[in-house]
């Protein structure tokens, strides 16, 4: 998984929620050691949902941005933030966040 992933960020990805995804499925980014970013809009309760899964059953960041599900679209500027955040901090050890 390793070779092929380097980081999950997901979006209110409602294939967190199906009963037929176990914990021990998720639990492989862990073992892979693959970092997660779980982001949702404040007006989405079923991205909120995937969001606490994922923080709780693999350790994930959990961000909450102002929006509905496509939280991308009404928060651009956020979640291009959010992201690049992430992927500096994960992969090039700058603890550049908030700036």
């Amino acid at each position: 998984l390793k070779k092929m992933v380097s980081a999950w960020i997901t979006v209110a990805s409602p294939a967190v929620l199906k009963p037929t995804l176990q914990d021990s499925e998720l639990k492989s980014y862990v073992k892979a050691e693959i970092p997660v970013l779980a982001i949702h809009g404040d007006k989405d309760k079923m991205g909120g949902k995937v969001t606490k899964r994922l923080v709780d059953v693999v350790g994930a960041e959990g961000v909450e941005l102002k929006g509905k599900h496509p939280c991308y679209l009404d928060s651009p500027n956020d979640f291009v933030k959010t992201v690049l955040d992430f992927v500096d901090r994960k992969f090039f050890g700058n603890g550049n966040e908030g700036k």
